[in-house]
């Protein structure tokens, strides 16, 4: 009996630290796996950013305060929206960026997002509202449904949809002079529900260790004033007013994957980001000593 005993413990003991052993093991696998999401890899942005392969001016008064892009299923056209006053356009870049089409939907307001989704057009106020706009295709006056998100103090500039969610994407743009971080929530389209819990949360801090601060004295950081889904990789792409910066992240992670600064001499004041089905990038520029414009970039597939 006490033999028995005697060979138990060694064995015991054996088993026992193997399981420790495992355990030590699991704990440093995840260890490494939360070093890769908080790591900016390698992945480089595949655009010539300083280079766009077209430039469209758009003349219209309208247009010099272009805040929101979004594309539509035809190829070459594209919906826009401006500062200041409750109305859309569509946008034929195959014209040049001539207007094809005027929605007016209320008479004035702060909107900085336009999405399209199906037949209906989504767009956003800084201050959260979400308007709801379908009937809109036949020019007459188009249905209206506005959706109080209950934003009070993020001020919202960024709108896009999620095919995977089936959601629109919210960005917040926050205070250009506050580190806070810039949250993005997802607004799931069947149930009318705005998910409390933001899907991304990016540390400007992040940004600045990747891309430093402008050349003057004032302490500013990244401040989201548009927003993307590549339709290809599906990288979430944003873009900041606020020092020319536009950061990558990755869609099931949140990690930011690459930052950059935007050349001032291509893009004054972007604030509006969108893709084609190419995956081809657009970005808007508002007019800022010249007239406000459409930069196109090609997605390089080498």
């Amino acid at each position: 009996m006490q033999e028995r005993s005697f060979l138990f413990l060694p064995a015991f003991t054996l088993i026992l630290s193997g399981i420790m052993l495992s355990l030590a093991c699991h704990r440093c696998a995840a260890s490494k796996v939360d070093s890769v999401q908080n790591t900016p890899t390698s992945f480089t942005i595949p655009y010539t950013l300083d280079a766009p392969s077209e430039r469209y001016s758009l003349a219209a008064v309208e247009l010099q305060e272009v805040s929101g892009l979004s594309p539509t299923p035809t190829p070459g056209q594209f919906m826009a929206i401006s500062d200041e006053k409750g109305e859309f356009y569509v946008l034929d870049l195959t014209k040049g960026g001539s207007i094809t089409m005027r929605v007016p939907f209320k008479e004035k307001g702060d909107f900085e997002g336009i999405e399209m989704v199906g037949d209906t057009v989504y767009c956003v106020k800084s201050d959260g509202d979400l308007y709801k706009i379908s009937d809109w295709a036949k020019g007459g006056t188009p249905t209206i449904s506005v959706v109080k998100l209950g934003f009070e103090n993020n001020d919202i500039e960024g709108l896009c949809y999620d095919r995977q969610r089936k959601a629109l994407l919210i960005a917040a743009k926050e205070d250009p002079e506050r580190s806070v971080k810039r949250s993005v929530w997802a607004y799931t389209i069947a149930t009318g529900q705005l998910n409390p819990t933001p899907v991304y949360n990016l540390d400007p801090a992040s940004v600045d260790q990747l891309v430093n601060n402008n050349d003057d004295n004032k302490q500013r950081y990244f401040s989201t004033s548009g927003i993307a889904v590549h339709p290809i990789s599906g990288d979430v792409y944003l873009i900041s007013t606020s020092l020319k910066r536009l950061a990558v992240l990755d869609y099931a992670t949140g990690a930011l994957k690459a930052a950059v600064r935007l050349d001032k001499d291509v893009l004054g004041q972007p604030e509006g980001v969108s893709f084609d089905a190419e995956g081809n990038l657009y970005i808007s520029s508002e007019a800022k000593k010249t007239t406000a414009m459409i930069a196109k970039f090609k997605l390089n597939k080498s």
